[in-house]
């Protein structure tokens, strides 16, 4: 792991705050509420390029994170967390935060849930990167991380990526 190569500027720091403490789960809970998600959902394409490995992966194991700079501006970057996803039936909703693992920062998986609140290290990591990242200890299934990346012009896009857990 390297070190964080620029100092966030505050619409930076705004935005990931902002996101790290807007978070909600599945309605019913972890597990209870996750389906498989339709054709269409894992036919879509994410406007940034990611992967995990493995993938597949168990739960509660250690994977790594990538996001590459395919396409994006010169500058863009990435926060310290992402979301686990489930498909809920309708639509993708955050079950846990995930904490990339950087310098002394363990990777991490918080479980979130209605009406609870994260906190995450408001830093940014320039793209292309990789990071540990911890799996939730879920179902066997098929599941997406959500990460917000960063463009230089104060502009954001979510990225994804599907993860199958045996």
């Amino acid at each position: 792991m390297g070190t964080i190569e620029r100092a966030l500027s505050p619409r930076a720091v705004v935005a990931l705050v902002v996101a790290a403490l807007v978070i909600s789960a599945c309605e019913a809970g972890r597990g209870d509420a996750c389906f498989e998600p339709t054709a269409a959902e894992m036919e879509a394409r994410s406007p940034v390029n990611m992967y995990v490995e493995p993938n597949p992966v168990e739960g509660g194991a250690t994977a790594l994170l990538t996001v590459l700079d395919d396409g994006l501006p010169t500058g863009s970057g990435t926060g310290a967390g992402a979301e686990w996803q489930c498909w809920d039936g309708t639509a993708w909703a955050a079950t846990h935060q995930l904490v990339r693992g950087f310098d002394s920062v363990e990777a991490r998986a918080i479980e979130v849930g209605p009406g609870m609140t994260t906190s995450i290290p408001a830093v940014e990591f320039p793209l292309t990167n990789s990071f540990p990242i911890i799996v939730p200890d879920v179902s066997p299934g098929t599941y997406r991380i959500a990460d917000l990346v960063l463009l230089p012009d104060g502009e954001e896009v979510v990225g994804f990526v599907h993860v199958l857990v045996d």
